[in-house]
């Protein structure tokens, strides 16, 4: 039998001279092993850095493990609107910016982004 007690907390711990903040607690009794494995997405921060890098250079660029949120598929339509070529399908993004003509975008677009 496992039992899992989840628990909220207000604190931190240290590990090899790192701090980490805690917002929740696992505690897992039990006599079986966990095993598996977890999908990690990308990170919003993360994208929305390197997706308007990919127009700089001067041919294709894919960008694989991009999360699923409004902020990458804002970019899709910036980078379009640009003139670029963009795919965007499960997570990986082909970016073609060879084709861009535009330099502006209109406030309603940049508006779309969240802080």
């Amino acid at each position: 039998m496992c039992i899992i007690y989840k628990a909220r907390v207000c604190g931190a711990f240290i590990t090899r001279g790192e701090m980490y903040l805690m917002s929740e607690i696992l505690r897992i009794k039990g006599g079986a092993r966990l095993e598996g494995t977890v999908p990690i997405s990308g990170t919003k921060n993360a994208a929305v850095a390197i997706i308007p890098a990919a127009i700089l250079g001067d041919s294709p660029s894919v960008i694989h493990n991009l999360p699923d949120i409004d902020d990458v598929y804002s970019f899709v339509k910036i980078l379009e609107y640009l003139g670029a070529e963009v795919e965007f399908d499960n997570g990986t993004m082909r970016v073609d910016p060879r084709g861009i003509n535009k330099f502006e975008l209109p406030d309603e677009m940049v508006n779309r982004m969240r802080a």
